[in-house]
């Protein structure tokens, strides 16, 4: 079921202007997420086109920075818009299954390998972002933390329709 709250009255209490996006016409707000600690997500659809819009409580340049280095490469959606002050990150939609355990083979576990390698040998500084010590661990849980939010779990789908 469509959320009724106005979206402008979202974006605007959020100090948002859509206008800067890269759409087509004015979002419409599809459904909410159950949203983390420090953001609130919505199901937006411009033009027929859904989104991913999630509003930090205060700017989050570090989680933006993560999903713009697993997007190039492959791992989350694209990354559509965020303004340079980090309040917020809108995102392409991805409507996939969730991941279980029988999936997990021995392709993907390489996969994750090459990427956590990636990861360590660029580092998060090569997105201008500058930090002293960098806690992969802590870094990847906060992004798959983030995954959790990007994509609806079935019964969020289920509602949404």
């Amino acid at each position: 079921m469509p959320d009724n709250t106005p979206v402008d009255q979202i974006l605007v209490g959020s100090n948002i202007d859509w206008r800067a996006w890269p759409i087509v016409g004015p979002p419409k707000i599809s459904s909410r997420f159950e949203s983390g600690l420090n953001h609130r997500t919505l199901l937006i659809v411009s033009a027929g086109k859904q989104y991913v819009l999630k509003i930090f409580e205060s700017p989050a340049p570090m989680a933006i920075a993560a999903q713009r280095w697993a997007a190039k490469r492959g791992l989350a959606a694209k990354v559509v818009y965020a303004p340079n002050d980090g309040r917020y990150l809108l995102m392409d939609f991805l409507n996939s299954e969730e991941l279980v355990a029988s999936e997990a083979d021995i392709a993907n576990i390489k996969a994750i390998a090459e990427l956590t390698k990636a990861l360590h040998e660029e580092g998060i500084n090569q997105t201008g972002i500058t930090c002293g010590y960098f806690n992969y661990r802590a870094y990847c849980e906060q992004y798959l933390h983030c995954l959790l939010y990007t994509s609806p779990s079935p019964r969020d789908r289920q509602k949404s329709r």
